[in-house]
């Protein structure tokens, strides 16, 4: 019997938890999406009931489905919306209307599942189960529209049974290569799988070439392709205490002096990709592109967030090289000539070195830890590297005690590496400051 959160969350997690350690045999000829379509059939759900936005890609894509879903909620529309993985609590995976699903709301739907896979053969993993609770959610809200974000890759991701109206694929980088391939087209062709027939698809500009990837995709399932860097030009970016005034160009109107409430360049073509991602269904998004109503958008927690400005601490769930390498160049064009003390830790799949490598541009020193127990790390390993490139690097393997250090003796503090080290740290930071 689920009696609270703590409950729900234990029926969550005791199915096969692929975001803890996935291996290929999942994605090859062992795992399939009948699974995940059955189970909806049997949950009796109507996916096709939905408008659906779905983004997939290596980079930026929980920031452009946040986006995506505000672009929905301040015009009007009721929107439910599926992300992951969380940074602190569970429940920040399933949105409608930008809030988190409630403790008891959770734990009702956790009982109703329950009680209704016992009396069937079903066995969901643990990313299943929570995509099918955002589905009896979203069904349950009256939500028209959903902004679903895939897990992992996207041919063979479970949220790839949806048929959507909009596939949005964000810029493709090297990341999970031992499940998704060792180059880059073949990564984009796992991404480019998300494209349904006769829909819209937006794509992000990209680090790499790969737009052939998605057109020959897009072509293939007579989809309309439209690239980002076809409708948007950033002319000008200038920092200010809380983010960005811009200047840029959409469809050939100009647009000067507009605010962003965020940090980082590569945010903004995020928001960028977001907006076209709505326009191009619902056209009336448009009078949203206006100063006093992007000034109310903001970033998902985690995103080159400051925590503090005294001691200056900031948060960042940076995983890959492409992502160190806007974060440093954030943090570069916000907080000038500063050298962070950075405590990080990253999953053991990661190309750390060349993470590492970029990360050592701002770092006075890096303090190594563990991630969290529901992701892989070797941190010893990573240290003797960090060590390397950093002779003032140090190893605490306790996570805790590596908070705390820095805690006590930094003043510019940058957490960042993992969804898996940043929530706990600011979950750290928030208790210890009460």
């Amino acid at each position: 019997m689920i009696k609270n959160i703590d409950d729900a969350y234990d029926y969550i997690y005791s199915f096969i938890n692929l975001e803890n350690k996935i291996e290929k045999k999942y994605l090859n000829k062992e795992y399939s999406l009948d699974n995940i379509k059955n189970i909806i059939r049997y949950f009796n759900i109507d996916t096709e009931s939905f408008k659906i936005y779905h983004i997939a890609g290596t980079k930026g894509k929980g920031s452009v489905a946040y986006f995506i879903s505000q672009f929905l909620y301040y015009s009007g529309q009721d929107c439910a919306s599926f992300l992951s993985p969380h940074l602190i609590k569970p429940n920040e995976r399933i949105l409608f209307n930008l809030k988190a699903i409630g403790d008891e709301e959770l734990i009702d739907l956790c009982s109703e599942v329950k009680d209704k896979l016992l009396r069937s053969n079903f066995m969901p993993t643990t990313f299943e189960l929570f995509f099918l609770i955002f589905l009896l959610y979203s069904k349950k809200k009256g939500a028209k529209r959903l902004v679903v974000e895939t897990g992992l890759g996207g041919r063979l991701d479970a949220t790839n049974v949806l048929k959507s109206k909009v596939s949005v694929i964000t810029p493709i980088g090297y990341d999970h290569t031992n499940i998704l391939g060792d180059t880059i087209a073949e990564i984009a062709e796992e991404k480019a799988e998300i494209i349904k027939n006769d829909s819209i698809t937006v794509v992000s500009n990209q680090y790499y070439r790969c737009k052939e990837v998605f057109r020959r995709k897009a072509k293939e399932k007579c989809a309309k392709v439209y690239f980002l860097d076809d409708y948007f030009d950033l002319i000008n970016a200038t920092p200010t205490n809380f983010g960005l005034n811009c200047d840029f160009k959409f469809n050939r109107n100009r647009y000067n002096g507009i605010n962003f409430n965020f940090f980082g360049e590569h945010q903004i073509y995020n928001f960028f990709t977001a907006f076209l991602s709505v326009f191009l269904y619902e056209t009336k998004v448009i009078n949203l592109l206006n100063d006093d109503m992007i000034s109310k958008f903001n970033l998902f927690r985690g995103r080159i967030e400051v925590i503090s400005r005294h001691p200056l601490i900031v948060v960042d769930v940076s995983h890959n090289k492409e992502s160190a390498r806007s974060l440093v160049d954030a943090l570069k064009l916000h907080f000038r000539d500063i050298k962070w003390v950075v405590i990080s830790g990253i999953a053991t799949d990661k190309d750390y070195k060349r993470y590492y490598k970029t990360l050592s541009e701002i770092a006075d020193k890096f303090i190594i830890t563990s991630l969290s127990e529901y992701k892989k790390s070797d941190p010893k390993i990573i240290f003797n590297y960090a060590k390397k490139i950093n002779k003032n690097s140090l190893f605490i393997e306790d996570q805790e005690s590596a908070f705390e250090y820095a805690l006590k003796n930094a003043d510019i503090i940058l957490a960042t590496g993992s969804f898996y080290l940043v929530g706990p740290f600011i979950e750290y930071y928030e208790k210890r400051i009460l």
